[in-house]
């Protein structure tokens, strides 16, 4: 009798655990159903290798290039590219349309489902490889709008679907077909040719592959990277606003005979721009499948612009750890500044003193300045009064280990814009820059004269004190930072960025040039420096 009860214990449990498996199956299998019957077609759209359009537009078949391919072609009618990313998008809202308010009818008319206004059939590839098709069908709008009913081909109920997604099924063949003009990958291209009807350049990526160069009538000048990268964005984005199927107009009344530029990717054709149309917004474009259409002005515009435009803006392009060599000149005063074994001296005074943070400074100013405009591709010396830029002129030259000069002279200011006329000498191209770009580079001889009267002192300090009417606060550098004494001996901890702060102010101090011809009273508060001297490692 006292097993009894253990063991009635156990069938019980192990019942009820089968209870509950089984309803938890049936429960989950409840949801799917559920979740299935709400979804117009429950099967994986990405699975579809076949949609067929029908509507007042025609027919109109895609399909899957291949098994595994993203790419689809218009089968019907003709034979071209269809745009992938429209037919995705589809199948995509395929995935999310749901049935609403479903009953089987007695009348398909009174739906307007015994002649479907448009239909859309798709084949699905099973796991097993063989293919399922269904075709929904699209009646008439029930009284409540943003409805549209609808019913799968072979079924009997009829269900309303959202009015969106019947608008989106009605796929013709020029929204469907693949607009793209540039149909090669160009991300990883090497080279980009641009032919026009004056000129020739070529924009080659660095062997580095982080850079990019133009090369044009012999001579290289590193590329705007920032117009390339808008340039290879424009090729990949570019697309036909309209194509033009069969052109009235001749090959020479396009422009095509004589392009306006020719295009290519790595020495293969990609793109010709032929005449403007309308008010220039559009101009005409063949591709290289021979496609022609227009396209706006705007994904074209930088292949109008002359070779140095696509250069750098950059009147400097050396890396200011590459300099090895400064001379500037203004008025009749020049200095020369030569970087002997990694310390920068004056050629004409090698004994004073150089101040390197603020030369580092100044090369880092000088290679960021670029232009905002051109103005001469190349300024003749007749012309260089006209823009102020004369003899007297403001005049930075900088070299690096190859000995080759670059720089650039300032010219005068249009106040009204706010912008100098600069002269890059490398190459003699005129460009406007802002005035705030010339402030910055206005530097002489004593701006890089070593004239501070204790440097690297903040860097030295472990304590210092300062007097005042008998007063004294000590500092001192403690672990946690710095701590004070007061003149009541009390001591407290101080903010270590106000302690540097005083300590780099005071590092600053220079010895001013002028000689001192009257004294006066001394400030309330001074320093000894001796004491100071005294505390530095």
């Amino acid at each position: 009798m006292t097993l009894k009860k253990p063991i009635i214990a156990a069938i019980c449990a192990v019942v009820l655990f089968g209870f509950f498996l089984w309803d938890v199956d049936n429960v989950e299998r409840a949801i799917m159903q559920s979740l299935q019957d709400e979804r117009v077609i429950w099967q994986n759209p990405e699975t579809a290798t076949l949609i067929e359009f029908r509507s007042d537009g025609g027919v109109i078949r895609v399909e899957r290039s291949g098994l595994d391919s993203d790419d689809w072609m218009i089968t019907e009618p003709g034979n071209e590219s269809a745009n992938g990313s429209i037919i995705n998008t589809w199948l995509e809202n395929l995935r999310g349309a749901k049935r609403h308010s479903q009953f089987v009818a007695d009348d398909l008319a009174e739906y307007g489902l015994d002649d479907p206004a448009a239909s859309v059939t798709i084949s699905l590839r099973e796991d097993d490889g063989s293919a399922l098709t269904h075709t929904l069908l699209f009646g008439s709008q029930p009284y409540e709008f943003g409805r549209v009913y609808a019913m799968l081909e072979g079924t009997e109920d009829v269900f309303t679907i959202s009015e969106w997604f019947y608008k989106q099924s009605l796929k013709n063949y020029e929204i469907l077909r693949d607009r793209t003009i540039v149909r090669i990958p160009v991300e990883r291209a090497q080279t980009i040719d641009i032919h026009t009807r004056v000129q020739q350049f070529t924009a080659v990526r660095n062997e580095s592959g982080s850079g990019w160069t133009i090369d044009h009538d012999g001579e290289s000048l590193p590329a705007d990277t920032t117009l390339i990268d808008r340039v290879m964005f424009n090729l990949n984005a570019a697309k036909f606003v309209e194509i033009i199927d069969n052109p009235t107009s001749s090959t020479a009344q396009l422009g095509l005979d004589s392009p306006v530029a020719t295009i290519h990717v790595d020495e293969k054709p990609v793109m010709s721009i032929g005449t403007p149309v309308g008010s220039r917004d559009r101009f005409v474009v063949e591709n290289s499948e021979n496609m022609i259409g227009t396209v706006p002005a705007s994904l074209l515009t930088d292949y109008f612009r002359p070779p140095l435009e696509w250069g750098t803006k950059r009147f400097i392009w050396l890396a200011p750890e590459e300099i090895t060599q400064l001379e500037i000149y203004s008025a009749g005063s020049s200095v020369m500044m030569i970087n002997t074994m990694g310390e920068w001296i004056f050629a004409d005074r090698p004994g004073v003193p150089t101040r390197a943070d603020r030369i580092a400074d100044y090369f880092q100013t000088i290679t960021a300045m670029q232009a905002m405009q051109l103005v001469e591709p190349k300024l003749a010396r007749e012309d260089r009064l006209r823009y102020g830029i004369v003899d007297d002129s403001y005049h930075v030259s900088v070299s690096g280990k190859d000995g080759s000069p670059q720089g650039f002279i300032f010219g005068r200011t249009d106040t009204g814009e706010g912008q100098t006329y600069v002269l890059r000498t490398q190459d003699q191209s005129l460009w406007k820059m802002d005035f705030r770009g010339k402030v910055n580079a206005m530097q002489f001889r004593k701006d890089f004269e070593e004239n501070r009267i204790l440097p690297g002192l903040a860097a030295q300090v472990d304590s210092f004190y300062f007097e005042t009417q008998g007063q004294r606060v000590a500092f001192e550098k403690v672990t946690s930072g710095w701590a004070a004494t007061l003149p009541n001996a009390q001591r407290s901890i101080v903010r270590p960025d106000l302690v540097q702060t005083f300590l780099y102010n005071f590092e600053a101090m220079e010895i001013e040039t002028e000689t001192i011809t009257e004294t006066s009273e001394p400030n309330v508060m001074s320093f000894a420096i001796r004491q100071i001297m005294a505390l530095l490692r």
